[in-house]
C-alpha cells in the first residue's frame, strides 16, 4: 500500500483554531457590506455540467478544470469560477425577477494552478450587477467600483489601490491600426507582461508603444498622460473610452477615493471577456491583485438572455497571510522600506555593479561582500540582495522584491507573473538547439524520420515549449551538469542550452542546429510594487539607465 502523508495538503490549505476565525472575520466582513448595499446572497453548486464552463468562448479550459463523470456519465466539472454559473442563473432562473439583479457570492472555486505556487482551492466573495440600462453603463460601474472599494477600505482601511482600465482600448487601436488577429495577440501578451524592452523592438505604431506606459495615479498630474495619448491616435473612439475611464475616477475621487485610485491603459486581459471598464485591487505586501473586476455584457447571453453586468471578486486567501501578520503586530513597515532588488550571481552580477558604478552609485559593500547577502546601496535609497537566477523569479513574483535582475533565459524557463521593465543590454547570449556538427543549421535534417528525438537540456519547458511548436515527437531529458556530454555519451540526440560564443559546442563535436531565440539580461518587476511605488521604480530605472 502506498504511503500517504496525512499531514500534508499539497494545493490546499488547512485553517485552524484562530486561522479559522480570521478566514471567517474576512469573509464576513465582505458578506455584511455586500448585504447593507442591497446585494442578496448566491450559492451555486460546487459541481456544474462541464459545458456551463466551457459556454464561456473566452475562458481558456485546458487542463485546469477539474473534470469528472456523474452517475448518468455526463461530463462534470468542479466550479472553478463564481460568476459564470451566477450568469447562468441570471439567464434561466431569474426571468420573472424585476431588474436589475445585484447578487453576491462567498464560495470556494477549484482550479490547478498554470503559474507559480497558487493553491488549487480558494474562497473567493464577489458581487455581480445584472441586467442594468446598457445605455447607461456609467452608473452601473460607478457602484460596482464604489462597492470594490468599500470591500478594500473594510479589510485595509484607505491603504490600498484600485487601478482601472478598459477593455475595449486594445481593440480599438488594433482595428485604427489594422493589426491582424496573430500580430495583435502577440502584441496584447507583450503588453499584458509589460515587457517593455521586446514591445520597443517591433515595428509596431507608437501608441502600442506607450500603451504598457500608460498607467499611474488618479492626480491630475498622472492624468494628463491619458490626453497625450489621445492626441497620438488622434481618434475620437479612442478619446470616447479615455473619456470614459476618466468621468469613473472623477466620480470615486467626488466619495472620497481619489487617493486609492489608479489607471493602468495595458490592462488588456481576456479582450474578449471584458466588454468595458476593467479593474485590480491591490495592497502593500501582496504581490499581485487581490480583487478582480470589470464590465462583461456578452457572458448571460451563452445561457439565452442577453444583460448587460458588471462585478469583481476578492480572493480571500492572497489577504489572509497579510491580515493575520497585521493582526499579530508583524506586518512590514511598507512606507519605510527601500526598494528592494534581487540580483543574480555570476556574471550578471558584475555586470550590473559595473553599470551602477558608471551611474555614480558606490557597490564598494557589494564588491567587498565577504559572506552578505544584503546590502544598502545609495544612502540607502534601496537595497540589492544576491541570488540564484530561478530565485529571482520566486522573490519578485512574491513580492519580497519589488525588482530583480535576471537574464531572459531564466524568464522563458520559469516565466511567472512578473513585469519585464528593461533590457539591460548586456549578458547577451542565445539559447539554441546542437547536435551532429552534420545537422549545422539544418533543423528540418535533425527533426527528419519517424523516430523520437531525445534532447536534453537543463531548460526543460523552454525545450517542450520548442519541440511543441515545431510538432516534433521529442523526449526531453533533464540534465544540471554539462549538457554537451548527453550526446558524446548517447544519451540524446541533441541539446538546448546557452551558446555565448560556440566554443564549447565545437571543441566537443557540435554545431548549432537552431537558434531559439536571443538572450540578455533583464530588470523585472514585482506587479503590486509597479502599481504601488511607481514614481520610486521609475527614479531608480531611469538613474540605472542613463547611461
Amino acid at each position: 500500500m502506498k504511503s500517504i502523508d496525512y499531514g500534508r495538503t499539497d494545493g490546499r490549505r488547512d485553517y485552524i483554531f484562530g486561522d479559522a476565525e480570521l478566514r471567517r472575520e474576512i469573509c464576513e466582513k465582505l458578506i455584511s457590506l455586500m448585504k447593507k448595499s442591497g446585494y442578496k446572497e448566491t450559492v451555486t453548486p460546487t459541481a456544474e455540467y462541464y459545458d456551463v464552463f466551457s459556454a464561456d468562448p473566452t475562458r481558456p479550459m485546458g487542463n485546469s478544470v477539474y473534470k469528472f463523470t456523474d452517475e448518468q456519465n455526463r461530463l462534470m466539472a468542479l466550479r472553478c469560477d463564481c460568476t459564470v454559473p451566477i450568469a447562468r442563473i441570471a439567464a434561466t432562473k431569474l426571468t420573472d425577477t424585476p431588474l436589475p439583479y445585484r447578487l453576491f457570492y462567498c464560495q470556494n472555486v477549484f482550479s490547478a494552478p498554470t503559474l507559480g505556487n497558487r493553491l488549487t482551492e480558494e474562497t473567493q466573495c464577489g458581487a455581480e450587477l445584472i441586467g442594468t440600462d446598457p445605455q447607461n453603463s456609467m452608473d452601473a460601474d460607478t457602484e460596482i467600483l464604489e462597492l470594490a472599494a468599500q470591500s478594500m477600505k473594510a479589510l485595509f482601511g484607505l491603504d490600498f489601490s484600485i487601478e482601472i482600465g478598459h477593455g475595449k482600448l486594445f481593440t480599438a487601436l488594433a482595428d485604427l491600426y489594422g493589426i491582424d488577429g496573430g500580430t495583435a495577440e502577440t502584441i496584447r501578451k507583450l503588453i499584458e507582461a509589460k515587457n517593455f524592452a521586446s514591445i520597443e523592438s517591433m515595428n509596431i505604431p507608437k501608441p502600442f508603444k506607450m500603451l504598457p506606459k500608460m498607467f499611474g495615479n488618479a492626480t491630475d498630474e498622472d492624468l494628463s498622460v491619458l490626453d497625450s495619448f489621445v492626441e497620438e491616435t488622434g481618434s475620437e473612439k479612442i478619446k470616447e473610452i479615455i473619456e470614459y475611464i476618466k468621468s469613473i475616477i472623477i466620480k470615486l475621487k467626488e466619495k472620497g477615493y481619489g487617493n486609492c485610485l489608479s489607471f493602468d491603459l495595458g490592462l488588456v486581459g481576456r479582450l474578449d471577456y471584458y466588454t468595458g471598464i476593467i479593474f485590480g485591487g491591490f495592497v502593500k505586501g501582496v504581490g499581485h491583485s487581490v480583487l478582480l473586476g470589470g464590465r462583461y455584457d456578452n457572458l448571460t447571453a451563452n445561457f439565452g438572455r442577453a444583460l448587460a453586468s458588471t462585478g469583481f471578486s476578492i480572493t480571500v486567501d492572497d489577504i489572509f497571510d497579510l491580515l493575520k501578520d497585521r493582526k499579530n503586530g508583524k506586518a512590514p513597515e511598507e512606507t519605510l522600506r527601500p526598494i528592494s532588488i534581487a540580483l543574480t550571481k555570476g556574471r550578471l552580477e558584475k555586470k550590473t555593479i559595473e553599470l551602477f558604478e558608471k551611474n555614480g552609485i558606490d557597490c564598494s559593500s557589494l564588491i567587498n561582500k565577504g559572506r552578505k547577502l544584503v546590502f544598502p546601496l545609495d544612502n540607502g535609497r534601496f537595497e540589492v540582495m544576491l541570488v540564484k537566477s530561478r530565485d529571482v523569479i520566486t522573490y519578485v513574483e512574491r513580492g519580497v522584491c519589488d525588482l530583480g535582475i535576471v537574464g531572459s533565459d531564466t524568464i522563458a524557463e520559469y516565466g511567472s507573473s512578473v513585469y519585464e521593465l528593461a533590457d539591460l543590454g548586456f549578458g547577451k547570449c542565445r539559447m539554441a538547439l546542437a547536435g551532429n556538427a552534420k545537422y549545422k543549421n539544418d533543423p528540418e535534417a535533425f527533426f527528419g524520420g519517424y523516430s523520437k528525438k531525445v534532447i536534453a537540456t537543463k531548460f526543460v519547458n523552454i525545450t517542450k515549449r520548442y519541440a511543441a511548436a515545431r510538432k516534433a515527437d521529442v523526449e526531453t531529458v533533464s540534465i544540471e551538469g554539462s549538457v554537451e556530454l548527453a550526446p558524446i555519451l548517447g544519451l540524446a540526440d541533441g541539446i538546448v542550452d546557452i551558446v555565448e560564443t560556440g566554443d564549447t559546442l565545437r571543441e566537443n563535436g557540435l554545431e548549432i542546429i537552431e537558434e531559439l531565440f536571443p538572450i540578455s539580461a533583464r530588470i523585472v518587476a514585482n506587479i503590486a510594487a509597479t502599481k504601488l511605488r511607481k514614481k520610486e521604480i521609475d527614479c531608480i530605472l531611469s538613474d540605472v539607465m542613463k547611461v
